[in-house]
């Protein structure tokens, strides 16, 4: 949560398509030490480090997402980009837990302490290569641009135009 605050003090690193790269890189190794060590009998302490860069790399890497989204559209559109954003995401969320579920169970896992380890480190696996591969992708990502259609100095001038003269409902 800290984290999340101090992704938009990066704003100016934002706009490099590695920066994503490199957040949800931190996140999926995260994941993946998390995976690794799960079999054993890890203690807190060396299971801290995963948490720590995965709770890092998660908020560095969904709040510019966020912000990479509505920077992509005109300022008319930003409900609805941000409307799909958030579905997508959702649609994400539960896409990953049936096919990690499916991982799980297809490993023989069962809710008993040594049944439960041994099939979650290749769910634990599939997930940070999941989330490696969206590093990945993230290359793909354009470098920061205008809206569509509108040259910089013009898209400003909207946005600046379409807070003022809009009325506001109450």
């Amino acid at each position: 949560m800290p984290t999340t605050g101090s992704a938009p003090c990066t704003k100016a690193c934002s706009r490099d398509r590695c920066t994503p790269r490199s957040r949800a890189s931190l996140l999926a190794g995260g994941i993946a030490y998390l995976g690794v060590i799960l079999p054993g009998a890890a203690t807190y302490g060396e299971q801290l480090p995963a948490y720590i860069a995965a709770g890092i790399g998660m908020g560095l890497t969904f709040s510019p997402l966020s912000n990479a989204v509505l920077a992509s559209v005109a300022p008319a559109d930003h409900a609805k980009a941000n409307g799909t954003n958030s579905t997508l995401r959702e649609i994400g969320v539960a896409l990953g837990t049936a096919v990690l579920t499916a991982v799980f169970t297809g490993a023989n896992g069962t809710l008993t302490p040594s049944g439960f380890a041994a099939a979650a480190q290749p769910a634990v696996l599939v997930g940070a290569a999941a989330v490696a591969l969206g590093a990945l992708l993230a290359l793909l990502l354009p470098a920061g641009r205008a809206p569509r259609g509108i040259a910089a100095p013009e898209a400003e001038a909207q946005a600046v135009q379409h807070r003022v003269t809009e009325p506001v409902a109450v």
